[in-house]
């Protein structure tokens, strides 16, 4: 009985790991997978699309995050707090629909050199900025953007990302709304900077 149950579970764990991703959405030249993540109930996202426009444009913008909250889907609040030696800090206040209370996040923010290309490693940096009342702070983040060069003056990107939202919030309502959320923000970074 015992090696049954060892059994179960790691062919349990093995699918979980090894699960591929799924499109969820393909439209306007954006695709969107998610994949449920791997120790969690939870999805994650990978969205890819191309933009007429260099490398180093999606990584100076990447880096004015300041305007993100003008072009990422949820986002009121985007301020940078500081510069690191490897990239910087920064903080997002995100407007969740009611009867939820808003989120707020800290990320650390590594630029990656890349052959061809450039990227920026995402995880969590909570202990930078002390949390604020009203707000219910995510702390569970994990996630990256990578811009390829894509021989014809254009960029091809992706943008993958994992946070669990904390608080009481049901599962299946999360996943519900994995997808809209990258959609929206590559659409309108693509606006942005094919203008």
């Amino acid at each position: 009985m015992k090696n049954t149950f060892l059994s179960l579970f790691l062919l349990l764990s093995i699918s979980l790991i090894g699960q591929d991703w799924k499109l969820s959405k393909d439209k306007n030249g954006i695709k969107v997978y998610t994949r449920i993540k791997a120790g969690s109930k939870l999805k994650e996202f990978k969205a890819e699309t191309n933009i007429k426009g260099p490398v180093e444009s999606l990584v100076k913008e990447l880096g004015n995050v300041d305007n993100h909250k003008n072009w990422m889907k949820d986002v009121d609040l985007s301020n940078k707090l500081k510069e690191t030696t490897d990239g910087f800090i920064s903080f997002y206040k995100l407007n969740m629909p009611w009867p939820t209370t808003d989120r707020d996040m800290v990320l650390r923010v590594k630029e990656v050199v890349l052959p061809n290309g450039a990227g920026l490693d995402i995880s969590s940096a909570t202990a930078e900025k002390s949390e604020e009342e009203g707000t219910i702070r995510i702390s569970e983040i994990g996630g990256k953007w990578r811009f390829i060069d894509d021989g014809n003056g254009g960029s091809n990107i992706t943008y993958a990302f994992f946070a669990d939202p904390a608080g009481s919030l049901p599962t299946w309502a999360i996943n519900m709304f994995i997808v809209d959320g990258p959609y929206e923000s590559l659409l309108n970074l693509r606006e942005l900077l094919e203008q």
